[in-house]
């Protein structure tokens, strides 16, 4: 008889510790490191289960987890490779100044691009009827799905936006931000979400957090050779530049001159696409690596590509969650940064 894992779960080791990642439903269990290296094959004989590990597996079997088998051969391990057909299949737009003329450019390029989801950033300046009239570039093509960030300070009234969600199969959500501490929280629909986090530029991207985790089988494949959060995305800043994200520094174009698909072909543009956390110094050790996001534009040691997340408290040795902007050994880079509130 042999215990097995069922193929959507996982096992990811750390430093300190490993998890078992479910994801078929989205959940991450602890084990000990130990445990990890007996299950490394996805199963394992009965008899050579540890004493001190057999309520571990009974627990996993409750928890549905794994099963009793006679046959382990036949549950094969499910493949771990990822692929996308799109050139680009995310993007991010920071909207507040572009002429209308520049932004139904950007969408139809997007779209021209395949490109399947839009963030769309407003730091201070949304006008609800402006972005109305972009809407149907975003409802006839290739854009599944896009997210608005608005200013709370910009809005007249509040419950108009949850009419545009209505009539947008394609939006997924407005998060309206910057708002007063008593109205965070409220409820007026069940996709749009108020938050007091004042987020005023770019520097505020880039928190590691476990509220961000994707526990997911797309998720869990890409990270397995690519950065989660750059891999396939293209940004547009404030000023039309074009870059891997609007907190990264290289520029490769501007919309008014660039053809988003040229810079997208270009190898310097993918090379950080390709930057895993298998790579990262830190993460590597960590036992979320795969189901977390992580940030090239804010690094412990501004110097090293390979470096640790700047805005990550968690340290895998310890197991432990920290304030990271508190940290003291942190505070040369957040200077060089100049990320000032942004912490």
């Amino acid at each position: 008889m042999f215990f097995c894992l069922f193929a959507s779960c996982k096992i990811v080791s750390g430093l300190s510790r490993s998890t078992i990642c479910d994801i078929e439903r989205g959940k991450v269990y602890f084990i000990p490191n130990k445990l990890a290296v007996l299950l490394s094959e996805g199963f394992i004989d009965k008899e050579q289960i540890p004493v001190e590990f057999k309520d571990w597996i009974e627990e996993f079997v409750t928890s549905e987890l794994g099963f009793w088998t006679q046959n382990p051969e036949y549950f094969p391990q499910i493949s771990l490779e990822w692929d996308s057909p799109e050139l680009i299949n995310n993007a991010i737009l920071e909207m507040d100044f572009h002429p209308m003329e520049d932004i139904e450019l950007i969408i139809t390029q997007l779209n021209s691009l395949r490109c399947k989801f839009i963030e769309f950033r407003y730091y201070d300046n949304f006008d609800m009827a402006r972005f109305i009239q972009i809407l149907p570039l975003l409802t006839q093509g290739a854009i599944r799905g896009f997210t608005i960030f608005v200013p709370f300070h910009s809005l007249g009234d509040i419950k108009s936006l949850s009419s545009i969600y209505d009539n947008t199969v394609q939006l997924q959500s407005i998060i309206i931000h910057s708002a007063p501490e008593d109205l965070k929280g409220s409820e007026i629909h069940e996709k749009i979400l108020i938050t007091d986090n004042k987020i005023d530029s770019k520097h505020h991207c880039g928190k590691i957090s476990p509220d961000y985790f994707s526990i997911n089988i797309p998720t869990f494949t890409e990270s397995q050779l690519h950065n989660t959060c750059l891999n396939r995305k293209i940004s547009i800043d404030l000023h039309g530049n074009i870059k891997n994200c609007p907190s990264t520094t290289q520029i490769f174009g501007n919309v008014k001159s660039d053809s988003l698909t040229e810079v997208a072909q270009q190898e310097s543009f993918k090379m950080l696409w390709h930057i895993s956390k298998d790579q990262v110094n830190v993460c590597k050790g960590c036992e979320f690596r795969y189901v977390c996001t992580d940030c090239r534009a804010y690094l412990e040691d501004p110097d090293d590509i390979f470096s640790k997340p700047l805005k990550c408290g968690y340290n895998p040795e310890t197991t432990k969650w920290q304030q990271w902007s508190t940290n003291p050994l942190k505070s040369k880079a957040i200077e060089h940064y100049k990320l000032g509130d942004a912490t």
